[in-house]
């Protein structure tokens, strides 16, 4: 592959094809992924790791930490403490 092919943008099309492509490989069901999956995971797994907001902010290149906080779920930990806490353990 030559420089620039690896620098040329992946098209939204290209980008589905290959993620189903992938899952199907994986025996994986398609109807819980979409091009969103690997930037919500990463966010996630990077705030779960102790990023703030500011960096994730920077890292998915939002213009708002709104959008970070959007695509961060709340992370199994955060559950966890939060169900002790609202059963006083």
């Amino acid at each position: 592959m030559q420089e620039a092919e690896a620098l040329k943008p992946l098209s939204y099309t290209t980008s589905m094809e290959d993620l189903r492509r992938l899952l199907s490989h994986l025996n994986i069901p398609l109807k819980h992924f979409t091009e969103h999956s690997g930037k919500r995971g990463g966010a996630t797994t990077a705030a779960d790791l102790g990023m703030s907001s500011d960096e994730l902010q920077k890292l998915g290149q939002w213009k708002s930490r709104n959008m970070a906080e959007k695509y961060t779920d709340s992370c199994i930990k955060k559950r966890l403490k939060m169900s002790a806490f609202l059963h006083g353990k």
